[in-house]
Order: C-alpha cells, then sequence, then structure tokens
C-alpha cells in the first residue's frame, strides 16, 4: 500500500504509471473494482448527478467466506434483494444511493471470495470505529476518491489518477467566486467570473494574485516586471479588463497581478519570496501552487487563485 500511496508524489502521472498504479491496486487484499465505481459516478438518476456519495466496502475476514459477514448498519437491506456490487447493477446501486448524505454511506459486504453485496445504510464515521474498509466517496461526475479506513490511497478525476487531496478540495467555479467574495467583497465579480470562464475555455493552467489596493498592484508589478529582475511584462497603460485581452495574455507561463477592479498591471510573472521556517508547502503539488502560496503569505493583503491543468482551482489568502 506505502508503494501505491508514494506514487503521487507528482502532479503529472503518465501512462506508465497508470499501469503501475493499476498493478499495485490489483495487489491489496479483496480491493473493489474501481471501473464499477467509475461507472456509477458517471450515471444519473432522475437528472441527478452524482455527487458527495459514499460506498464501503467491508471485506470478508479469515478463511470462512461462504456469506455475507454480519455488519451492523442503521438500514438493513434484506439479503433476499441480493444486490451484487456489479457492472448489470450499476443504474440500481446509483439509485440506493441518492437519498444517502455525504454523513451516510452505502455499506457493501463481501462474500465468496471477491464478491460484495449491499448490506445496508449506516453513519460514516460509526462504520470507521468498527471496521477495516474501503472508503469511496464519488465527489462528482466522474471524480472519486479512495480511503482504507482514514488512510488516503489515490482519487480519479476524469480519467487520470490524482491525489485525494486534490480531489477533496477541489473548488469549482461558483465556489472560487463564493470564496473571493467572502475575502475581497469589495472586488469585481462579473469580471473576475469572466476571467475564470477564459481560463477554463483555454484549458491550460494560470495563477493571478488580487490585491486589495491598487497602489500595491502597481509596486509589485514594477518591481517583478523590472528590466533588472526580468520577472514578468508590465504593461503601460493598465490593462482594463475584457476576456479578449485576458486570453491574449494568460496562454504563456507565470501569473497576472489585478487590482479589486480587475485592472491588469502585469503578466508573465514569476512570483517570489524568501521562505520563512514556518512555511509549509506541499510537495505533491507543482511549482505554480507553491510558488503562489509562497508570494500570498510573505507579500499579504492579496489573494492568489491557481487554475490548474487538472481544472482544480485553488483560492490561497493573506489577508490582514
Amino acid at each position: 500500500m506505502c508503494e501505491l500511496i508514494n506514487l503521487f508524489n507528482t502532479d503529472i502521472i503518465d501512462d506508465k504509471e497508470k499501469d503501475m498504479i493499476n498493478n499495485a491496486y490489483a495487489l491489496l487484499p479483496q480491493a473493489p473494482d474501481t471501473e464499477i465505481i467509475t461507472q456509477i459516478s458517471a450515471t444519473s438518476y432522475e437528472r441527478n448527478e452524482c455527487k458527495e456519495k459514499n460506498l464501503v466496502f467491508i471485506p470478508a475476514l479469515g478463511s470462512n467466506r461462504d456469506s455475507v459477514p454480519k455488519i451492523d448498519v442503521d438500514i438493513h437491506i434484506s439479503s433476499q434483494t441480493n444486490i451484487e456490487f456489479s457492472f448489470s447493477n450499476v443504474r440500481l446501486l446509483r439509485k440506493m444511493l441518492q437519498p444517502i448524505d455525504k454523513s451516510h454511506c452505502l455499506v457493501l459486504g463481501q462474500e465468496n471470495g471477491n464478491l460484495y453485496k449491499v448490506i445496508g445504510i449506516a453513519s460514516l464515521s460509526e462504520i470507521l470505529k468498527k471496521y477495516q474498509c474501503y472508503v469511496f466517496t464519488i465527489k462528482k461526475h466522474m471524480t472519486w476518491y479512495l480511503r482504507i479506513g482514514e488512510t488516503d490511497i489515490l482519487g480519479y478525476c476524469n480519467g487520470k489518477y490524482k491525489n485525494v487531496y486534490d480531489i477533496e478540495n477541489k473548488i469549482d467555479k461558483k465556489d472560487a467566486i463564493a470564496k473571493l467574495k467572502e475575502l475581497l467583497p469589495d472586488f469585481n465579480e462579473v469580471s473576475f467570473k469572466i476571467l475564470i470562464d477564459t481560463l477554463i475555455e483555454q484549458n491550460h493552467g494560470t495563477s493571478f494574485v488580487i490585491f486589495k489596493s491598487d497602489k500595491k498592484a502597481m509596486g509589485e508589478a514594477k518591481r517583478l516586471a523590472s528590466q533588472k529582475a526580468g520577472r514578468g511584462f508590465l504593461l503601460s497603460p493598465i490593462l482594463n479588463f475584457s476576456a479578449t485581452n485576458m486570453s491574449q495574455i494568460t496562454d504563456i507561463d507565470g501569473g497576472l497581478i489585478f487590482d479589486l477592479e480587475a485592472n491588469c498591471y502585469a503578466y508573465g510573472c514569476i512570483f517570489d519570496g524568501k521562505v520563512p521556517k514556518e512555511f509549509e508547502g506541499n510537495s505533491g503539488r507543482g511549482s505554480r501552487y507553491n510558488s503562489i502560496k509562497l508570494y500570498v503569505q510573505t507579500t499579504k493583503n492579496c489573494v492568489g487563485v491557481i487554475y490548474s491543468d487538472d481544472q482544480t482551482i485553488d483560492i490561497i489568502s493573506a489577508i490582514c
């Protein structure tokens, strides 16, 4: 299991590493079929996306695997129902997940070696206290992560394996705007919505920093993008926001500097910062994430936004 977890120390997982992950996962005892989980995550119920749903798999222990193990659940499903975890039951399993909230789970027990069947519905926290189990959390369409008990194992999003952290902490566009509004009540909500839409349409990663003060934004733009520093391109005059303008300057490495009105002072910026002793980066994330986090935490009075190639949005704050 340690080898499986260690495969996620880098952001990019190529085809060879995918095979390694699949092979390592297959060695886990009585591991449920992840392809069935993916199919369930892609299945809607009465137009409702499969979102924030938990499936818990409790493997049989010891040599006696002839019957479903006795498992304590809040709501028991009769064994006569006999719902197996299989491709043929994907729609049925999806239907059973619909009324379950994120604090509860659909519990499946194992019999006959690798065959899992539905046992019932239970509190997720109570199940974790009592059993060693596989916990699959479907975050949304084609996106899930796996824990064994409370240990992070792997995540999956639209055909790519990810860190559990990246899946669990993924922020969608609405959440990102809401978070920015909370941190920066006076920011230009309409313009930054359009900016994020533009980045999503371009489908490549970038980052930007929003300053509370236009004076501070100008000062940092001049510092980073000066001819001597060579860490970005200073804009003169300041570029007033438009979707067309933004699409022209976001398709290169480096980030952008904005004020609250979404006026852009510099682009292609390589954000810097002296690393303090208390700073904690994330070795599972790339240089874009860690450099923005360091810059925001050392510069203060600004908010960093990182849009990653895997379509995650991170908001990093250092508002004083």
